[in-house]
C-alpha cells in the first residue's frame, strides 16, 4: 500500500508492504507506482520494461534481431515529439536505398558514410547546423543483460517494490540502462532544451563489449562541421552523488577445444551430483570486490580437494559479465569416500557465503552407489590442470596479479578507499559431451596492470587449450579523465545544489542512506557517507571509452579540426545490476533528474554566453 512519510519535515511517497510476513508486495506501474515522481520517468521505464531487449550473442544469428524493437520504440518516441521538440532520426537497418540517402541528406552526411554499422544504433538530432560550435550529447544503450531464476530470458518483468526500492520478479529489471533511455526522453521532452543543439545517441549490444558505440565513427559524430567542443553525458553511471570521469578497459576471452573422454573401467565408484543455485550473482565489474561467491571457481576449489574424483561434466554461469551464481557438476568419487564429508561441504560453502549470499542454496549428493564401468569421464591429465589452473594457489610472499599462480578471479588490486583497480570474472564454463569451454573477463584502470594480466591469462588459457596463441576475442580501451571538465564542475555543482537545497536534501539524504545500507563494502561504504558527492572512475566499462577513442583518432588525422571532447557517466542508485535482485531507489531517480535538468540548464547557459 501507498503510505506517505515525512522526512525532515517534508512527505515523500513510502511503499509499505501490508503482509505479515514483510515479503515484496507486487505493485504494477498502472497502480500505486504511477505516482512515484518524476512521473514521465517511470511511465517511460514502464513501457520500456514490456520490451525484450537482451544482448545480441555473436554466436546465435537468431539473437541479431534482439534490440529491434527497442530500437523502433525509442525512435518513435524522438520523431514523434511535438512541434519544435522533434528530432532526426536515423536508424538502420529497414530502410530502401533511396529512404537511406534522404536520411543521410537530412542528417548532413554523404550516402557513402557507413552510419549504424551495428543494428539498430539511432542518432537523433535537434537544433544542429553547420555553424554549432558547441554540441551536447545525450546518450544510454538500448540492451539489457537477461538473468531470471528459472533460465528463461524471456520471462516477463513484473515491478515490485521492497521499502524505498523498485526490483523485478526472480530476474534482472532492466534499470541498467532502462533509467538511461528514459531519463534522456524526459529530457528531450522538456520545452526548456528545445533550442540547445542536441544530439541523443542510442547504442546496441553495451553489455557484450559496447559493440554499437564502437560501430559509431567520427564522420558521423561530425557531421555537422566538427563543434569544437562536445559535451557527452552518459546516464549509464549506478550511485547517486557520484560523477564518473573516466573507467576501466575490458578484454573478453572465450576458448572452446574437444577433450579426452575415457571410460572409467571400475565399478567401485559412487556417481555425485553437486549444484549451487541462487548465489548473490552481481556485475563483474562494480560487484566483483563484495566477496560473493563465484560458484564456478568454488566447485572447482572443492573438487580439487578430492581424492581421486573424476569428472563427467560441468555448467555453471550464464553471462561472461555477470558472476555465476549457479552450477551443476557431476562427478565420481571412489566407493570408499565417507559420505557423511558431503553434507559437511555444502554446509561449509553456505556457511562461507552466509554474509553476501544469503540465499545460497548448495546441494551434494549420490545419485549411483555403483556407477558403471562405461561411464565417461575427463582425462586426468586435463582435469589435474584445468583443476590447478581455475582453483588456484596464493603464493604469500608476492603480490598483485603475481600473487596467485593460477587463473586470477574476483578483485586482484584496489586503490586506497576500497575500489577495485584489476579484476578477472570467470564467467561461464561448460564440459559436455566432450567439449569444454570456458568464457572469462577481465578488468582494469591502470595500463600496465591490464597488459601484464592480459598476458599472464592469454598463456595460462594457450597452455590449457593447447594453441600457440589466444587472444581476447572482445575488448574496451580504458576512458581517462579529462583535466579541468567544466561539464565535470558542472555536475558537481549540481549535485551540491540538489544535496543542500530544502527541497531536495531529504531526497538525496534518504537515498544516500538506503544505498548504505545495502553497501557490503565497509570502506566504500564509511568513504560514501564521509563524501556523500565525489568524481571518480569506475570499475564497470562505460560507453564514452570508446567515443573517446573515435574522437581521438578525429583529432589525429584533422589537426586543424581539433575537438575537445568532455564525457562524464551519471545515473540514479542502482543496485546488484545483472542479477535477479536488480533494483533502483525511489527517491535516487527524484534526485537524478533533478541534477540531469540542472547540467543541461548550466550547459544551456555555458553555450550561449
Amino acid at each position: 500500500m501507498l503510505t506517505f512519510a515525512s522526512v525532515n519535515n517534508i512527505v515523500y511517497p513510502q511503499y509499505v508492504d501490508v503482509k505479515k510476513d514483510n515479503k515484496m508486495s507486487a505493485l504494477s506501474f498502472h497502480g500505486v507506482l504511477k505516482d512515484i515522481e518524476p512521473k514521465n520517468v517511470w511511465k517511460y521505464m514502464n513501457e520500456i520494461s514490456k520490451i525484450y531487449r537482451e544482448s545480441t550473442d555473436p554466436e546465435k544469428p537468431e539473437t541479431f534481431d534482439n534490440q529491434k524493437e527497442i530500437s523502433n520504440w525509442f525512435a518513435g518516441k524522438l520523431s514523434n515529439l511535438d512541434g519544435d521538440l522533434k528530432f532526426k532520426v536515423f536508424q538502420d537497418p529497414g530502410y530502401t536505398q533511396k529512404e537511406r540517402e534522404q536520411k543521410l541528406k537530412d542528417l548532413g552526411l554523404s550516402s557513402t558514410d557507413k552510419i549504424g554499422d551495428k543494428k539498430y544504433n539511432i542518432i537523433a538530432t535537434r537544433g544542429l547546423d553547420k555553424d554549432s560550435k558547441n554540441l551536447i550529447i545525450l546518450q544510454a544503450h538500448l540492451d539489457m543483460v537477461c538473468v531470471s531464476d528459472n533460465k528463461d530470458p524471456k520471462k516477463k518483468i513484473s515491478f515490485k517494490v521492497d521499502g524505498n526500492w523498485v526490483k523485478a520478479n526472480g530476474r534482472t529489471a532492466g534499470f541498467d540502462n532502462g533509467m538511461g533511455l528514459a531519463h534522456i526522453l524526459a529530457i528531450a521532452e522538456n520545452p526548456k532544451f528545445k533550442d540547445i543543439p542536441l544530439m541523443i545517441l542510442a547504442t546496441t549490444d553495451e553489455e557484450t563489449g559496447t559493440c554499437g558505440a564502437k560501430g559509431l565513427t567520427s564522420e558521423q559524430l561530425m557531421a555537422w562541421g566538427a563543434p569544437q567542443n562536445v559535451y557527452l553525458i552518459n546516464g549509464d553511471s549506478e550511485e547517486v552523488g557520484l560523477v564518473i570521469n573516466g573507467c576501466s578497459g575490458l578484454q573478453k576471452f572465450v576458448e572452446t577445444r574437444d577433450v579426452k573422454m575415457s571410460s572409467v573401467g571400475k565399478s567401485n565408484y559412487k556417481k555425485v551430483v553437486l549444484s549451487m543455485k541462487d548465489g548473490s550473482g552481481g556485475h563483474s565489474g562494480v560487484d566483483i570486490n563484495i566477496g560473493r561467491i563465484n560458484t564456478i571457481k568454488e566447485t572447482i576449489s572443492v573438487l580439487n580437494k578430492m581424492q581421486d574424483v573424476k569428472l563427467i561434466a560441468i555448467e555453471g554461469g550464464d553471462k561472461f559479465n555477470s558472476i555465476p551464481n549457479s552450477v551443476n557438476a557431476e562427478f565420481l568419487l571412489p566407493d570408499n569416500f565417507d559420505d557423511k564429508n558431503l553434507s559437511k561441504i555444502a554446509e561449509d560453502i553456505k556457511s562461507k557465503y552466509k554474509e553476501t549470499d544469503p540465499n545460497l542454496k548448495v546441494d551434494i549428493k549420490i545419485v549411483a552407489e555403483n556407477a558403471s564401468p562405461d561411464t565417461l569421464v575427463l582425462d586426468k591429465s586435463f582435469q589435474d590442470k584445468m583443476f590447478s589452473l581455475v582453483d588456484g594457489k596464493i603464493d604469500e610472499s608476492k603480490e598483485g596479479i603475481e600473487k596467485e599462480k593460477g587463473l586470477n578471479v574476483g578483485a586482484i588490486t584496489t586503490y586506497p578507499d576500497g575500489t577495485t583497480k584489476t579484476s578477472q570474472n570467470l564467467g561461464i564454463i561448460s564440459l559436455k559431451d566432450g567439449k569444454f569451454s570456458l568464457t572469462m573477463s577481465m578488468r582494469s584502470s591502470d595500463y600496465k596492470e591490464e597488459k601484464e594480466l592480459s598476458k599472464k591469462t592469454a598463456s595460462l588459457l594457450a597452455e590449457l587449450f593447447s594453441k600457440k596463441e589466444v587472444k581476447p576475442v572482445g575488448t574496451s580501451p580504458i576512458w581517462q579523465p579529462v583535466e579541468g571538465s567544466i561539464l565535470e564542475k558542472f555536475a558537481m555543482d549540481s549535485y551540491k545544489e540538489v544535496s543542500e537545497s530544502a527541497e531536495t536534501k531529504p531526497l538525496f539524504d534518504q537515498a544516500l542512506k538506503d544505498a548504505c545500507e545495502l553497501e557490503n563494502n565497509k570502506l566504500q561504504r564509511e568513504e560514501r557517507q564521509k563524501n556523500p558527492i565525489q568524481v571518480k572512475t569506475c570499475h564497470g566499462g562505460l560507453e564514452p571509452a570508446d567515443f573517446a577513442e573515435t574522437i581521438n583518432k578525429y583529432n589525429k588525422d584533422n589537426p586543424d579540426k581539433f575537438v575537445k571532447l568532455e564525457q562524464i557517466s551519471i545515473g540514479p542508485e542502482l543496485k546488484f545490476p545483472h542479477s535477479t535482485d536488480e533494483r533502483v531507489n525511489i527517491f535516487s531517480v527524484q534526485v537524478f533528474q533533478k541534477v540531469f535538468e540542472n547540467i543541461m540548464d548550466k550547459l544551456k547557459v555555458y553555450i550561449n554566453k
